[in-house]
């Protein structure tokens, strides 16, 4: 399975990687635009697949992994998981150890 991965937010820390959900979030309490904005940037960057349930309803998945390194804001990072529960897409979120200075996978949304 191919894996995408991105920052939470760019500027917070410095993360391991190249590409960012958000380059900066203006209003952390503003959760309507946080989660319209990770959707806007998820649904046209995941390639999607249907299966069906037990029932032969439609289920949407998507066909890649996401990584996402994680800076510490809790509201956004609740929206990423919202989103990604909400629309079948696998979630590892990476969280920082101070201790060993490394980051540890946190598997949150696994695949259907």
């Amino acid at each position: 399975m191919k894996e995408l991965t991105y920052g939470l937010i760019k500027g917070r820390h410095d993360l391991p990687c190249e590409n960012y959900l958000f380059k900066k979030v203006e209003n952390v309490h503003d959760y309507n635009s946080i989660a319209m904005h990770i959707s806007n940037i998820l649904s046209n960057t995941l390639t999607w697949s249907m299966t069906t349930d037990m029932n032969n309803y439609p289920i949407y998945q998507s066909e890649q992994d996401l990584i996402v390194y994680v800076t510490g804001l809790t509201p956004v990072t609740v929206e990423l998981v919202k989103y990604c529960m909400n629309h079948h897409v696998p979630l590892t979120l990476m969280n920082y150890d101070n201790q060993t200075g490394d980051y540890v996978p946190q598997q949150v949304v696994n695949r259907l």
